[in-house]
């Protein structure tokens, strides 16, 4: 059987016992979509289980004007199966609801200053700052790298969507990406992964 690639809404489902499977051009999820018109993904009716899962980073320093309320944005995807980069920041489920692991990374520099300063780094589901989600670390010299890296569980459902914030006064702090050399690969300023757990 061949499978189209499409959008739900574009494919028509016989009257009776007609379903339609195909591939959604937008998440390159493989779906049904049954008699009903209901469109789920193909995994969901034989393994209710199913793993979903995304990978995507950023190859561009991020900085700030000073107090202001930032997105890390991520510019690249490196694995899409149920979890896609959405307006360059949003991380959303589009394979299945449950319970997802985002886990990030972002490489931090102060560029100059003489004294220490704080960044602040947190989530937000669906545009709304989630509640006890925030982390504070502190940046003492300039020009040394520092790496914040950890993890968070959210419940999801299909289309919501998690995003890393991060604030500084500081003119200075950056989120640092860095080129490839003859010894090592570039670097990213931001890594995040999400993957249904």
């Amino acid at each position: 059987m061949e499978i189209a690639k499409s959008l739900g809404e574009n494919l028509q489902t016989i009257i009776g016992n007609g379903l339609v499977i195909f591939i959604d051009d937008l998440d390159n999820v493989v779906k049904l979509k049954d008699t009903e018109g209901i469109i789920k993904p193909l995994g969901d009716y034989y393994n209710a289980s199913a793993t979903y899962q995304g990978s995507f980073f950023s190859t561009l320093t991020q900085t700030t004007l000073g107090s202001e309320i930032k997105k890390m944005t991520l510019s690249n995807t490196d694995i899409s199966n149920g979890v896609v980069l959405q307006n360059g920041t949003q991380i959303k489920v589009t394979g299945g609801a449950g319970v997802y692991n985002l886990q990030f990374s972002a490489q931090i520099r102060k560029t100059q200053g003489g004294s220490s300063e704080q960044i602040n780094i947190w989530f937000r589901k669906n545009n709304q700052d989630i509640p006890n989600s925030n982390t504070a670390l502190t940046l003492a010299n300039n020009n040394v790298l520092i790496v914040a890296s950890w993890n968070f569980f959210a419940q999801m459902s299909v289309n919501d969507y998690l995003e890393v914030m991060w604030y500084s006064t500081d003119t200075h702090i950056q989120l640092v990406a860095s080129s490839s050399t003859a010894n090592y690969p570039a670097i990213p300023s931001v890594i995040v992964t999400m993957n249904k757990v």
